[in-house]
């Protein structure tokens, strides 16, 4: 098992980061589960940088394992598709 000092997360900020993140969607999210198809599309260049947006890489044993993409002040538009309703009406 490993120790908690084997994992690391950091934030996504330059063309290698978006690579360790290419990498976990196209082994998880491509090959394995099937959910995607242009892992590159998920994480446009144009992300990096940006303020309302943040990519984080999770590492177990120096080895990218894992992405958590965080969308700040999303619109409510965006979770319209969801078809979510208020448990407060």
């Amino acid at each position: 098992m490993a120790d908690a000092q084997d994992f690391t997360v950091r934030r996504v900020e330059d063309e290698a980061g978006r690579r360790d993140v290419i990498a976990v969607l196209a082994s998880t999210y491509c090959q394995e589960k099937h959910w995607v198809n242009d892992p590159q599309g998920q994480i446009p260049e144009s992300d990096i940088g940006r303020a309302d947006i943040d990519w984080f890489v999770a590492e177990a044993a120096g080895e990218p394992s894992g992405v958590v993409r965080m969308l700040r002040e999303p619109p409510i538009a965006a979770y319209a598709r969801y078809d979510l309703k208020s448990l407060d009406p």
